[in-house]
């Protein structure tokens, strides 16, 4: 197995067994406010995983405010933090692709770089590690939610739910998988449309799902860019043509 790492700007390879890994991979455009704080969580939850190595892997999706700087100063000072960048921003449905591409360890979790998740809460996931193949989270109160987002969530859920039988309570929030699910499951999705098409095909092959519930904290600083419209339509897009794709297949 492989492990990435970074030097100037440029990936290397780094050969070497890895056993009892958790990799946290952190998706990242423009958030050098919150970016300290939450390696900082990282950091502390190292105490609570006894014999679980902890792994950060920040993905820059091409940010100008100083947070490309920040990882790769962070990467040259210590090596469980690692970086992989793009040129340009791509959304943050590439910056997944590219986050579980990278990824290596034996569980790989997910979460934003905007600090609305404590990572302590994954303390709560430690009974369920070794027999749960994912463990989802969700929030009970979106107390910074927008009418709109409001909108787009539920209709989201709504889609998911009936068009899939995905009962998910909340589909993009965080999550941990076992690698397998990375290894085996093909995505073709590029929009936020990913994590549900990840849900779905892994659901299909027999994967067991735990749900826990996590804190949620308003946004400090910055902006979210999950209900832009251009990544609306792509989620919709990605929706009909698995929905399809899923439909006609079943019928061979």
């Amino acid at each position: 197995m492989t492990t990435v790492g970074m030097v100037s700007d440029t990936l290397y390879i780094l050969k070497e067994p890895l056993k009892n890994i958790f990799c946290i991979v952190i998706p990242v455009y423009n958030e050098i406010n919150t970016l300290p704080i939450v390696l900082k969580e990282i950091e502390n939850l190292s105490s609570s995983f006894d014999q679980i190595e902890i792994r950060a892997l920040f993905v820059d999706d091409g940010s100008t405010d100083g947070s490309r700087d920040w990882i790769k100063n962070v990467h040259s000072n210590n090596v469980s933090c690692q970086g992989v960048f793009h040129e340009v921003n791509q959304g943050i449905g590439a910056a997944l692709n590219t986050g579980f591409k990278h990824a290596e360890g034996d569980w790989i979790a997910i979460i934003s770089a905007d600090n609305q998740f404590s990572v302590d809460a994954f303390e709560k996931a430690l009974p369920y590690l070794h027999n749960t193949d994912i463990i989802s989270y969700y929030r009970m109160n979106k107390t910074d939610y927008s009418f709109f987002r409001h909108f787009v969530s539920k209709t989201n859920y709504y889609f998911n739910r009936f068009l899939f039988g995905l009962k998910i309570k909340d589909i993009n929030w965080v999550k941990i998988y076992k690698k397998w699910i990375l290894d085996e499951i093909t995505i073709e999705s590029t929009s936020p449309f990913i994590e549900s098409e990840r849900l779905i095909k892994a659901i299909k092959k027999g994967a067991s799902i735990a749900e826990l519930e996590s804190p949620y904290s308003d946004r400090a600083h910055g902006k979210g860019s999950g209900t832009k419209l251009s990544n609306v339509f792509n989620a919709i897009k990605d929706l009909t043509k698995l929905f399809w794709k899923l439909k006609f297949s079943s019928k061979k």
